[in-house]
């Protein structure tokens, strides 16, 4: 008896191939799952990651309309005490100069004369210096860093001569910055105020050198005090917002933050170093030609 297993064969070897071929197919696709999966969840971490830092730059835009905000409310309220202050000098300094008048001249009651008048101007000015400084500027401008340096220093010079700080100033060259000088000035108040503050534990011999020189097209500013440093644990966070090792009643830690921000608003930098003696803060900012 014979029957023709031909067909038979060649159907089952047609059925295995078909096999093997769905095995490989299924094999490749779980490749490209998994391939795609592994995308998926790369661009899921990128969209988080992205998220995350767009909320934190919303945070410190939000952080810096609010300091701007009391700036603005500073400034009018010091523009409203120096309205309500110059009257009354004036008419101090119209009553000095009657009384000059109605008095017989003599060595004694001239050189009253000239200190009433020197103290009257010089109050008048402190007025005027610190309107300027809470003011609101509409728009950047080219300005020399000394004068932010000069006008920071004025303003903390009274409480340093209480605190018995000596301060050095060194202005060894500059060029011209463009963006706001109040700002500047603001920046270097707080580290003049920061370097006031770790002084405060030693009982003499208080130093603080405010520098300002320029180099490779830098403006380059430095505060340099001798209260011991920084300890290394927190050097890496204290330009964070909200940090501080003072005492709430003592500080927000929101200072630095404040001048890292002016920093980069001016296309600078902030950093903070040990040396020998105590810290050294440094600002350095971009210099601009006039064109």
């Amino acid at each position: 008896i014979r029957y023709d297993v031909t067909d038979v064969i060649n159907l089952n070897n047609e059925l295995e191939k078909t096999k093997k071929e769905l095995l490989n197919l299924n094999g490749s696709l779980e490749n490209r799952v998994a391939k795609q999966t592994a995308k998926l969840v790369n661009l899921n971490q990128n969209l988080e990651n992205l998220v995350k830092a767009e909320i934190k730059k919303n945070e410190e835009k939000t952080k810096m309309l609010f300091l701007q905000s009391r700036l603005a409310s500073m400034g009018e309220m010091i523009a409203n005490i120096a309205h309500q202050w110059r009257q009354p000098l004036n008419e101090l300094s119209i009553t000095l100069f009657k009384l000059k008048e109605s008095v017989k001249a003599n060595e004694k009651f001239e050189a009253g004369y000239e200190h009433a008048k020197r103290v009257i101007k010089g109050m008048s000015q402190t007025i005027e210096d610190f309107r300027n400084f809470f003011s609101v500027e509409r728009e950047r401008e080219l300005f020399f860093p000394s004068a932010a340096v000069e006008n920071a220093l004025k303003m903390v010079q009274g409480i340093y001569e209480k605190e018995g700080i000596d301060v050095k100033l060194e202005l060894k060259s500059e060029g011209q910055i463009y963006g706001f000088e109040s700002q500047l000035c603001q920046a270097v108040i707080i580290l003049l105020s920061n370097a006031k503050d770790a002084l405060a534990n030693k009982k003499d011999d208080k130093k603080v050198t405010l520098t300002l020189e320029t180099k490779d097209k830098f403006a380059i500013i430095r505060v340099t005090d001798n209260a011991g440093g920084i300890k290394e644990e927190i050097m890496d966070k204290i330009f964070e917002p909200y940090f501080t090792t003072k005492h709430p009643s003592a500080g927000t830690g929101i200072g630095l933050y404040m001048l890292k921000s002016i920093a980069k608003n001016h296309g600078g930098s902030a950093g903070a170093k040990n040396v020998k003696f105590g810290a050294e803060f440094e600002i350095k900012l971009p210099l601009k030609d006039e064109k």
